[in-house]
């Protein structure tokens, strides 16, 4: 890694795995690389949600009002994290899975495809 670090200030991670993606990403950071944000074009991130560095939101996945997504997550293709949730560091809501609103996902949990997070209390 030190010898991209001369040549390139930033480096993303696209692994899957969670626990490698997250210390993938330290390393990067102690070797000096600043660890950007990915939104792709066709998807919806509310202009009040915070997105933590090291996240990848993918094609038409939604990230709506006041949500929290933290370090490193990534968002697949089609899902979705309604208003107010909660995604803590380091996990992946994958294709299609929904965070209703109000729900919580918490650090390194990965939702399958189409997976349902109820919120605000729900079960």
């Amino acid at each position: 890694m030190q010898s991209f670090a001369a040549r390139y200030s930033q480096a993303a991670v696209g692994i899957g795995n969670n626990r490698l993606r997250g210390e993938l990403i330290s390393r990067l950071r102690e070797c000096g690389f600043r660890i950007p944000v990915l939104i792709h074009p066709t998807a919806y991130v509310s202009k009040t949600a915070s997105i933590g560095a090291g996240t990848i939101v993918e094609p038409k996945a939604i990230v709506n009002t006041h949500s929290q997504v933290g370090e490193g997550c990534i968002i697949s293709v089609g899902a979705i994290a309604d208003h107010d949730t909660i995604i803590e560091d380091y996990s992946h809501i994958n294709a299609g899975a929904i965070v209703k609103a109000g729900g919580k996902v918490e650090k390194w949990q990965k939702l399958e495809a189409g997976e349902v997070v109820m919120g605000y209390g729900q079960r």
